[in-house]
């Protein structure tokens, strides 16, 4: 198993760029595909791992170890990617009531009778 190397961790947790690239790189497709296979939506995935990463960098001086950079970052695009499950069935559910709300609609043909012509 790879991990990430200590003076990597430690430039890391210092707020450095560059180290943040390297370990970006390094986890990467690995979020991404989890991401992706969690949604079935490719361009979701790539926006969901694109968030995971900057709360990442965010909360960079709180990681130890590879192993927390790692969890921290499949238990964010976890969260993130159910959120956005979660969000794309309650517009299904809103669409489909919306669609049922019309349904019920009475025809807006004019009844010929009610014409004063």
């Amino acid at each position: 198993m790879q991990e990430i190397q200590d003076d990597i961790l430690l430039a890391f947790n210092e707020g450095d760029e560059k180290t943040f690239s390297a370990v970006f790189k390094f986890y990467y497709r690995e979020i991404f595909h989890f991401c992706d296979k969690l949604t079935g939506n490719t361009e979701e995935a790539k926006d969901i791992t694109s968030r995971t990463f900057t709360s990442l960098f965010r909360l960079h001086k709180g990681f130890n170890t590879s192993v927390n950079i790692k969890a921290f970052l499949y238990i964010t695009a976890r969260n993130n990617s159910f959120n956005y499950l979660k969000s794309e069935k309650r517009s299904r559910n809103h669409q489909k009531q919306i669609a049922d709300e019309q349904s019920r609609l009475p025809s807006l043909e004019l009844d010929q009778s009610l014409d004063p012509s």
